[in-house]
């Protein structure tokens, strides 16, 4: 049976990926689709859609960094000589809250940009 501690590794792991997914996901449609959604006429707010863009990248970016802190956080607890020290290693640590918690916030306010941007050009 999974201890608590690594399920607790993997839903973070899963959600870092959902994250980075979605953050990419919206940026490649965001991009594909730009002339079906403006159409012909001529595109208002630029700079709204390239903040949306730089901060999708920047949310999966910050996910790539949680996803690798994890994978060092569950290397170390491999490592850990006593089980004191392993306790230590959770996933409210900075190394994995920081970005994971950037990435979260980043998607979201990329997702609300690119959201602002589709609204003033109707």
């Amino acid at each position: 049976m999974i201890n608590p501690k690594e399920k607790s590794f993997e839903y973070a792991n899963d959600a870092m990926k959902l994250i980075l997914t979605l953050s990419t996901g919206v940026l490649a449609f965001s991009l594909t689709f730009l002339k079906d959604v403006i159409g012909s006429k001529a595109i208002n707010d630029k700079c709204l859609l390239k903040y949306s863009w730089f901060v999708l990248l920047f949310a999966a970016f910050m996910s790539i960094w949680s996803l690798f802190a994890i994978a060092g956080s569950l290397n170390a607890i491999e490592n850990c000589a006593t089980t004191a020290d392993q306790k230590k290693i959770h996933i409210y640590n900075p190394n994995i809250a920081l970005p994971a918690g950037i990435a979260i916030i980043s998607f979201i306010a990329g997702v609300l940009l690119y959201v602002n941007f589709a609204l003033s050009n109707f």
